[in-house]
């Protein structure tokens, strides 16, 4: 069962009971990410996800590690364009433990010169990882061109010599404007009783700074289509995207994205993976994604491959994307898309950690958590004529993105591209060595 309610003090908590489980997973929310934030602010939000590990007024960091490993438990975080969120899973006769030390992180940092400074030197060392791994470097200098000028685009991990300039009283400034009681969503799934959580929680984070949050920089996002991302780089191959704009994760027609995603490349059985790598050998990995952001999306198709199949592969994709808007999608496929999207979504709700997850994010997206029995009927209810317009619209001449990272210049992506018969409007190269 599932329950949502909010507190005296504007927070927002969502808890679903799971009798059978062993384990209790709490998450505490904040509806903030790297799209919120001002230029000066860039990878606040990341920053601060960091520094919240670094220790509190009574906790130094070796001991916040300590108070959950101590009991088998699992703590972490994650940054993203809209969300920052701080987790815990464990035992749920541990659940208590859990809350005390999440409550103590975001209420009492200690965010001391010292912390700052060796939290600083870890997120460059992050940034830097992240610069040698070009299938994450791909994605991001995708949606960098696809929403280009609005922070949405931007990359959550920031600006380092913005980072830099920010004191402790501005991190604490940036959370008492951003970490605020209407502004917080805790969830909880587990095997909990009900009362005890809102007793617990409501004690816990009574000190959160009461509404309103402040201001952001958030802006609605357009994409900008036909644009064509290149970084040249001295690499085995090239890392491909491939996207349309899509449907965001508030649209009712993201459902029929997901199962023309489903038949497109979503899986192993998908027109995608059998054409290109089962078929014809072209690639290791060829899959498509939705990227769902609250008022915009796209659906992606990614690719790794040689430099000499790039313009195979691009062909190829386009080849099912353009079969899909000549209707061939047909009752069979639709039928085993619907069971392949239900099946998995099942499987994967089999844990704490995700209905925690997935609750909350029900939150922020919609304003209430989605229960599987709602999605399996939004679903089924998907008829083929839906799906075909929804593959019309979405797969239309002239919407397509491309950004590719390795050995592959932006004027042989252009003309890769042009080949496959796919009208592009602009190019963004940017080499390096």
């Amino acid at each position: 069962m599932t329950t949502m309610e909010t507190l005296d003090s504007g927070l927002r908590l969502v808890i679903e009971t799971m009798p059978s489980m062993r384990s209790a997973s709490v998450g505490v929310w904040a509806v903030t990410g790297s799209r919120h934030e001002f230029p000066e602010q860039a990878g606040v939000s990341h920053f601060v996800e960091h520094l919240l590990f670094k220790g509190t007024e009574s906790r130094s960091a070796e001991q916040i590690a300590v108070a959950i490993d101590s009991v088998g438990g699992d703590l972490n975080a994650r940054t993203d364009r809209e969300t920052t969120s701080f987790y815990a899973k464990v035992p749920s006769a541990h659940l208590e433990r859990a809350v005390d030390l999440l409550s103590d992180m975001i209420c009492r940092p200690a965010l001391t010169k010292t912390a700052l400074e060796t939290e600083l030197n870890v997120v460059a060392e992050e940034i830097k990882r992240y610069e040698d791994e070009p299938d994450e470097l791909v994605q991001d200098a995708f949606c960098e061109s696809f929403w280009a000028g609005n922070p949405v685009g931007r990359l959550v991990t920031g600006d380092l010599e913005c980072l830099a300039r920010l004191s402790g009283d501005d991190i604490r400034t940036f959370m008492r404007r951003r970490y605020t009681a209407d502004n917080l969503i805790v969830s909880v799934a587990g095997n909990v009783d009900p009362a005890h959580v809102r007793a617990l929680v409501a004690e816990q984070l009574r000190n959160v700074p009461p509404a309103p949050c402040g201001p952001s920089a958030w802006e609605a996002a357009t994409p900008v289509t036909g644009v064509i991302r290149c970084e040249t780089r001295d690499l085995e191959q090239v890392h491909l995207v491939m996207g349309w704009p899509g449907s965001s994760a508030a649209d009712e027609r993201r459902y029929a994205q997901a199962l023309v995603d489903g038949v497109f490349g979503a899986t192993p059985s998908s027109r995608l993976f059998q054409r290109i790598r089962e078929d014809r050998g072209l690639v290791y990995s060829v899959w498509s994604e939705a990227i769902l952001f609250c008022d915009t999306g796209a659906l992606t198709v990614c690719a790794d491959t040689g430099s000499g199949n790039v313009a195979e592969v691009i062909r190829l994709v386009l080849q099912e994307a353009r079969a899909l808007t000549e209707d061939s999608l047909g009752p069979a496929e639709l039928a085993v898309s619907k069971e392949q999207f239900k099946g998995s979504t099942a499987l994967a709700l089999e844990s704490t950690d995700s209905r925690e997850s997935r609750n909350a994010r029900g939150i922020v997206v919609l304003g209430q958590p989605v229960s599987y029995e709602d999605l399996e009927a939004r679903i089924e209810a998907v008829s083929l004529e839906e799906a075909r317009a929804l593959a019309r619209e979405l797969f239309a001449p002239g919407r397509l993105s491309v950004a590719a990272v390795g050995p592959i210049t932006a004027e042989e992506l252009g003309q890769a591209v042009a080949d496959a018969g796919e009208p592009m409007a602009q190019a963004q190269p940017r080499c390096e060595t």
